[in-house]
């Protein structure tokens, strides 16, 4: 598992048709979990989020209710 201090990252979250729905950008400070909730309520459905760290990216899909 690779750990990252101190370290810019962005979270992307897009619905089905690639609308952005949610940006957020934080550091990463002394291996500090993180629970992102968007401000709004996401309506049900499946979107696409994209966690941006250097010069990695992670993609999942996610499924709302």
């Amino acid at each position: 598992m690779t750990t990252y201090n101190n370290h810019q990252v962005e979270i992307l979250l897009r619905d089905m048709n690639g609308k952005l729905v949610y940006n957020s950008n934080f550091n990463i400070h002394d291996n500090a979990k993180l629970q992102i909730i968007p401000e709004n309520k996401l309506a049900s459905g499946i979107y696409f989020c994209s966690l941006l760290l250097e010069e990695i990216e992670y993609k999942v899909k996610v499924v709302v209710h």
